[in-house]
């Protein structure tokens, strides 16, 4: 959507996070923008236009907390109260959420750009600086390829992932059914094209046998129903393991609940146990005989290394225990790290770091969605319009960033993405696999090196 000439700023907001400090930060830097008109379709899951609502009403706690958000990680990290109150006092929300039509929209516009009288004072300007910490160095122990800290294999229906590096296959989670599929015909029932999304599994299902890279399915969904009928249609059509994902807490607990019913919750990996888990859904939990989650690094008040750490270890001052306890307590014995990607320019790096810091205090196996990163490099995405080429390859690329600091999954984005992602794994595993060699490692059978040289 092109920019509306009488707008000071046009675009879209979809996290109730880092997207409203954005918007916060550009709209008090210019006294001259006195109304913020939200409309368009509501984000699912972070509910961005309603947080931005809350946050204009009623400010934060002393947590950060944007009080009376229900949007899923509602934490401002960047930027203080004193910005947050001028954001209040300078501007109107004018809230139009769902609406779509631009003749309208652009109507708006026109009737308010003409209202109103610059702020009375000057430009408030919001200096952002990345916090750095010291991290203890027993933190960030090891190497790249060998590991002090003896680690963990944990085995999902017959999926093994986690040890040194170079002995196991990394495994490869695409997904399925995401926001926007166009195989998706109804997102909220659960109607979709099963023959392109039988088509679609069994290429990842062929890929992976060929390089020996194990495959998971990574399915997302935003109700219930539809869910159900993804989880049936992908244990039907492959006997991969499955990632249930949904921004909606109900969602995944209904979900937890289903699997269990059907008997398939040793085959389910549940995404994820992490900051704004509630007791409810650690009793659904607790309830299912789901084993096996992503346990997520996300610290909304601290994103830097030793934040997201002290989130695990000891619940970050956010929460009463780390989320590694939490997801004991919950019956997760198969706990899967994911340090959490953020934005480039907002410490997606970090993320790589964690990996390493992660495996050496834990053992656990550790990876992440980590094509997130460019998805959202707005450098990027322009020369995406030029070359889309250009694009596809920094995202399959990434994938061999998070298998070079030591991951052992990666849950690479799209499923189309199969037969572009695979060889570029295998080929990073086989690189890994001779660069420590001289170890004793055990290389598994299944493993590129064994396979495709």
């Amino acid at each position: 959507m092109e920019p509306y000439e009488k707008a000071a700023m046009w675009g879209s907001c979809k996290t109730e996070n880092l997207g409203a400090e954005k918007i916060i930060i550009n709209t008090i830097s210019n006294s001259n923008i006195r109304y913020v008109l939200l409309c368009g379709n509501e984000s699912k899951g972070h509910l961005a236009g309603q947080t931005l609502i809350a946050l204009h009403k009623n400010g934060i706690d002393n947590d950060g907390r944007i009080i009376g958000s229900d949007g899923a990680i509602p934490f401002v990290e960047n930027i203080g109260k004193d910005a947050i109150e001028r954001f209040q006092k300078q501007v109107t929300i004018i809230d139009h959420i769902g609406l779509t039509d631009l003749d309208e929209i652009y109507n708006i516009v026109d009737e308010y750009s003409s209202k109103g009288s610059p702020y009375s004072e000057g430009p408030f300007v919001v200096e952002v600086v990345t916090k750095r910490k010291t991290v203890p160095t027993n933190m960030v122990g090891g190497s790249m390829f060998c590991f002090q800290k003896e680690q963990n294999v944990v085995n999902i229906a017959g999926v093994k992932m986690g040890g040194q590096p170079g002995e196991l296959p990394t495994v490869l989670a695409g997904t399925i059914f995401y926001e926007g599929h166009k195989i998706v015909e109804d997102a909220d029932v659960g109607i979709f094209d099963r023959f392109a999304a039988e088509d679609l599994v069994n290429v990842q299902d062929l890929i992976s046998d060929e390089t020996g890279n194990p495959s998971i399915v990574h399915i997302f969904a935003n109700t219930v129903k539809s869910m159900q009928e993804y989880i049936d249609f992908v244990s039907s059509v492959t006997d991969s393991p499955f990632i249930i994902d949904s921004p909606q807490p109900e969602v995944r607990m209904a979900s937890a609940g289903y699997v269990t019913d059907i008997g398939l919750a040793d085959k389910t990996i549940y995404n994820s146990i992490n900051m704004s888990i509630t007791e409810a859904e650690c009793e659904a939990l607790r309830l299912s005989d789901i084993d096996s989650s992503i346990v997520l690094g996300f610290n909304a008040m601290d994103s830097s290394l030793e934040g997201r750490m002290s989130l695990l270890e000891d619940g970050g001052k956010l929460l009463d225990k780390g989320l590694i306890e939490v997801a004991e307590d919950c019956g997760i014995s198969n706990i899967l790290i994911d340090p959490s990607i953020t934005p480039m320019g907002n410490g997606a790096g970090i993320a790589l770091r964690m990996t390493m810091a992660a495996k050496e205090k834990w053992g656990f196996p550790v990876g992440s969605g980590i094509h997130n990163a460019p998805s959202s490099w707005r450098w990027l995405k322009e020369k995406k319009k030029l070359d889309p080429l250009v694009y596809r390859m920094c995202d399959v690329g990434t994938v061999t960033m998070q298998q070079l600091v030591g991951g052992d999954f990666v849950l690479y984005g799209p499923i189309e993405n199969a037969m572009y992602t695979f060889p570029m794994a295998a080929m990073a595993d086989i690189m890994i696999a001779e660069a420590s060699s001289d170890m004793g490692r055990s290389i598994a059978s299944s493993h590129p090196l064994n396979r495709l040289v």
